[in-house]
Formats: structure tokens, C-alpha cells, sequence
């Protein structure tokens, strides 16, 4: 009776063994999603900023091309990409390696995606104060 004890012991050992090691891969799984979710992060705000930068100095041309070079050297790829005369919004979003999600059934989760929106205050915007504006009395109508 004392040998099955033993071997079922063993067993018990075995399996909190596997047990502790799928919940250690599955930390690990959340973990680079989180820092892939931070680079992401990072990489869109720097897109966007890059971007209003080059509209502040009247360099329209090739925005575009300029975001998705940046986002092409982090191996992301631009989701969405929105520029107009006020604002810049840039989504970028990298796959991830998982080691034992997908596995599981959790493959959406392969994917990560973050998003910056910057608003573009212009030199001669009047809420920076920093141009003279003249108003005149004259009407057209």
C-alpha cells in the first residue's frame, strides 16, 4: 500500500509540474504582449509627431511613404492613417509570437494595435497669441 502512495505522488508531482509550467508560458505570453503593446505604442506616437512636424514646415508630400518607412523598420504595419489640416491620427499594429495562447484558443490576441491622435497648433493659430490680427468694419453685405 505504501508503493501506491508513492507512484501516485508522483503523478500528483507531474501534473502541479506541467500545471506550474502552462501557467509560467502563459505569463510569459501576456508579458510580451504587453511589451509589444508599448513599442506599438511608442512607434505611433512618434509617427504621428514626425508627421505634424513635417506639416508645420509645409512638407505635405509623402507623408504617407514617411509612416509607413518608420512603422516598416519596427516590422509593424500602419492600420489606419488619418491627416488632415488640424490633426494626425496613426493606428500601427505588430503581430506577436505566442508561446502557449494559441495554442489554447486564444490566437485573437496575436495581434496588437495602438493608435495616437495629435492636434496641430499653427504658429498663427490666435490662441497662441503669437500673430497681430486686425479686424476691419468693412461688410460685403
Amino acid at each position: 500500500m505504501l508503493k501506491i502512495q508513492k507512484g501516485s505522488s508522483a503523478i500528483f508531482f507531474v501534473a502541479l509540474t506541467t500545471i506550474c509550467i502552462f501557467i509560467l508560458l502563459a505569463l510569459f505570453d501576456l508579458c510580451c504582449i504587453f511589451i509589444v503593446r508599448e513599442d506599438t505604442k511608442a512607434l505611433s506616437e512618434s509617427i504621428a509627431l514626425s508627421l505634424v512636424q513635417e506639416m508645420l514646415f509645409f512638407r505635405n508630400e509623402g507623408l504617407d511613404l514617411l509612416a509607413e518607412k518608420m512603422a516598416s523598420k519596427s516590422n509593424c504595419r500602419i492600420r489606419k492613417l488619418n491627416i488632415e489640416y488640424e490633426r494626425v491620427e496613426v493606428s500601427v499594429e505588430k503581430e506577436v509570437r505566442l508561446a502557449i495562447l494559441d495554442r489554447i484558443g486564444l490566437g485573437s490576441l496575436k495581434t496588437v494595435c495602438s493608435s495616437s491622435c495629435v492636434r496641430i497648433k499653427y504658429p498663427w493659430d490666435r490662441e497662441l497669441g503669437l500673430c497681430d490680427y486686425y479686424e476691419s468694419g468693412y461688410k460685403p453685405y
